[in-house]
């Protein structure tokens, strides 16, 4: 028997094994972020501690719902067209849901008909661009960085015009004692709480 009549017809050939990408916060705080249920949930902490990625995995088990809308906010627009940022980094964890990008309005929009949009709030009269609007998931990207008027006007648009989606917030944040946002979270910070370790008492 010769190799050429060996080999299989194509349409007898198993099929190749499909590649399987899976998705998943990480243990700990992204894990707490993205499962707590709270109206406005913020995970905080350092640089390259994985706030941006918790940020836009929320949006991973509402993309085939055509209900769905989140936008997600920087302060400016370098803050989410630089290399590697926000817009560079929400392309790499939607394209295997097969989503269209429009580069220019920052849009992912999904074959459900689920979209998120990434977008600036530079100046504080900016927020009225979105003066009637409903947006079912509000998101910040430093929200440290916004101003007080900026993230309560923007909560005023948080809402489902389809009924059957529960309006929330997320936001991440780094340390800064002068944003509005250290008196803000204040009341829920318990000073007494131990670090991951379960041992070792919180310095601040």
């Amino acid at each position: 028997m010769t190799a050429a009549t060996a080999q299989k017809a194509p349409e007898q050939q198993a099929p190749a094994a499909r590649e399987v990408r899976e998705i998943r916060p990480q243990a700990g705080p992204q894990e707490q972020f993205l499962a707590c249920g709270a109206d406005i949930a913020v995970i905080g902490g350092g640089a390259y501690g994985g706030k941006t990625w918790a940020l836009l995995l929320d949006d991973v088990p509402n993309v085939h719902d055509a209900a769905y809308a989140s936008v997600t906010f920087r302060r400016e627009t370098p803050q989410i067209t630089n290399p590697g940022g926000l817009w560079d980094e929400a392309k790499g964890l939607f394209a295997a849901f097969g989503p269209r990008f429009l580069e220019q309005s920052h849009e992912v929009l999904f074959p459900s008909g689920a979209v998120a949009k990434f977008a600036h709030l530079e100046l504080d009269d900016t927020v009225y661009d979105w003066d009637g609007a409903q947006v079912p998931v509000i998101k910040f990207d430093q929200l440290e960085h916004f101003t007080p008027s900026q993230f309560w006007y923007m909560l005023s648009r948080n809402r489902d015009p389809s009924g059957h989606l529960r309006p929330y917030c997320r936001a991440t944040c780094n340390p800064d004692p002068d944003s509005f946002l250290a008196e803000f979270l204040k009341w829920w910070i318990d000073q007494e709480e131990f670090l991951e370790d379960g041992v070792t008492p919180n310095p601040g």
